[in-house]
């Protein structure tokens, strides 16, 4: 500073003034100011089957450790100023299975460790193996400065959507990220809606996802219902994948919101041109609505008494970090040598939650 001329230094001090004044034009940041909607399922199925750790007793526990580790990792990084964690209710999946009764069938949660270990060893084991890491989340996060929902006969999509679509469209929310290594979510985004790929580790905004695809983020759910979505066990169009979607359907890059039957209606109207997968796309109108009917997430096809409920889970008082009985269950569930230093990672983790708290 010393070696700076005094214009140079009266430019310095202008720019950090410009600073501080921006800082104080701010709006104040409260609870809503920064939603952080954590894909609870999704982050639990993912930990469980890429997570190979072990607790004190031999016991698999990826699963708790790998949601916790990317949960935490993620609230470090975009620094929400609260957090809600959906799960899949009980008979979530019914809704959709009525649509396709093959939805999820034979989705694969089989732990991808370099050994098989007696509590995982086949189906019945690995399910009672889940179950109990599931509890144990649950337990914990009573602990924690979060929400946590799991809403009878509703997906966690589907109460991930209500509350970025509508209940927290409000000028109180300034930022929703959605945290999913599920694409699904692309559609969502819009101008105040991110969504935090955890294994990417990238968030997705409207250029992020025109840079990586090529279509936009309104457009997108056309991609999925021509390509299908094999984690879900949804079939596509045989032979189309993404370069061929951008080929036969340029408009899915345009800033316009496209329906099923302009998908549909400009395949039949080029079907006897050179490209012959506009026939392909032309004769399977079926599945294309099927799956969007599947897939969107935009409009859900829930009750209101669903949504009255999703919205008192997110209205229940959110306590602080409860230290003492966190440290008390990691003793209990044989967790210590999971969570190492727990004590400096609960402070880094959830220390600025437990402000928006009081």
């Amino acid at each position: 500073m010393s070696n700076l001329s005094l214009q140079d230094r009266k430019k310095l001090f202008s720019i950090f003034e410009n600073i501080e004044e921006d800082k104080k034009n701010l709006p104040p940041r409260t609870k809503n100011t920064k939603i952080l909607l954590v894909d609870g399922t999704n982050t639990f199925i993912r930990s469980h089957c890429a997570n190979p750790a072990l607790n004190e007793d031999g016991q698999h526990i990826g699963g708790v450790q790998g949601f916790f580790k990317s949960v935490g990792y993620a609230i470090r990084m975009l620094q929400p100023t609260r957090v809600i964690v959906a799960f899949d209710g009980k008979g979530g999946s019914q809704r959709r299975r009525a649509l396709f009764k093959e939805y999820k069938g034979q989705r694969n949660t089989k732990v991808r460790l370099n050994r098989i270990y007696d509590d995982i060893s086949d189906a019945d084991m690995e399910g009672k193996n889940m179950k109990a890491q599931m509890k144990m989340i649950a337990l914990m996060m009573q602990n924690l400065p979060m929400n946590m929902m799991a809403i009878e006969n509703i997906e966690a999509d589907d109460a991930i959507a209500f509350m970025s679509t509508d209940m927290f469209n409000t000028d109180e929310t300034l930022d929703i990220i959605i945290m999913s290594s599920d694409q699904d979510f692309y559609q969502l985004i819009n101008d105040k809606v991110r969504v935090w790929s955890p294994t990417k580790k990238r968030l997705y905004g409207k250029n992020e996802i025109f840079e990586e695809f090529g279509v936009t983020a309104q457009n997108f759910i056309h991609f999925k219902t021509l390509n299908g979505d094999n984690g879900d066990n949804i079939d596509g169009i045989k032979g189309i994948g993404l370069k061929t979607v951008k080929k036969l359907f340029p408009f899915l890059s345009e800033e316009v919101e496209y329906t099923t039957d302009d998908i549909l209606n400009h395949a039949r109207d080029n079907r006897n041109g050179k490209l012959k997968a506009y026939g392909n796309v032309a004769d399977n109108e079926l599945l294309l609505k099927r799956n969007f009917d599947l897939m969107q997430l935009q409009n859900i096809d829930i009750s209101s008494h669903s949504k009255m409920t999703i919205q008192a889970a997110t209205e229940k008082k959110i306590d602080r970090t409860n230290t003492f009985d966190l440290t008390r269950q990691l003793k209990d569930f044989k967790l210590f040598s999971a969570f190492p230093t727990h004590h400096i990672w609960l402070k880094d983790t959830f220390g600025e939650l437990d402000y928006y708290t009081k």
